[in-house]
């Protein structure tokens, strides 16, 4: 088993997917690495969450339903409350198709790659470490 070594600057995230085995994985590879990790399964909860919660990025499935991705994504990257916050996009799409179809979000990573995640948290995340709830 490969040991995880926490990150040099832990987040706060929103983990969004409106897979529950999907949502659990994500959520559990983020905590193994050391970050917060809070869960939504639809894009409306993501928004309530987000608002709520003030996570430093949100990890978005490309396929959230209700709010879509790409309305979710845009509500958070329009609204003065969470307009900072990262957004980590998960698909299997290529990414030059994700960037065209998804131009407020700062990552894309493919959804079979936890290593791909971590990093993609890493490179977007050099953030201070969020406050405890």
């Amino acid at each position: 088993m490969k040991q995880t070594v926490a990150p040099q600057h832990p987040q706060c995230l929103l983990v969004v997917d409106d897979q529950l085995h999907a949502r659990q994985a994500v959520a559990a590879c983020l905590t193994a690495a050391g970050h917060r990790v809070k869960v939504a399964g639809n894009g409306l909860d993501a928004l309530a969450a987000a608002h709520g919660d003030s996570p430093n990025a949100v990890v978005l499935d490309v396929h959230v339903p209700i709010a879509a991705c790409l309305a979710t994504a845009t509500a958070l990257h329009q609204n003065i409350f969470t307009t900072r916050m990262k957004i980590v996009l998960r698909s299997a799409m290529p990414e030059a198709d994700l960037r065209a179809l998804f131009p407020v979000c700062d990552a894309f990573v493919d959804e079979r790659s936890f290593d791909a995640l971590i990093n993609a948290i890493a490179t977007v995340g050099a953030m201070p470490i969020c406050t405890p709830s």
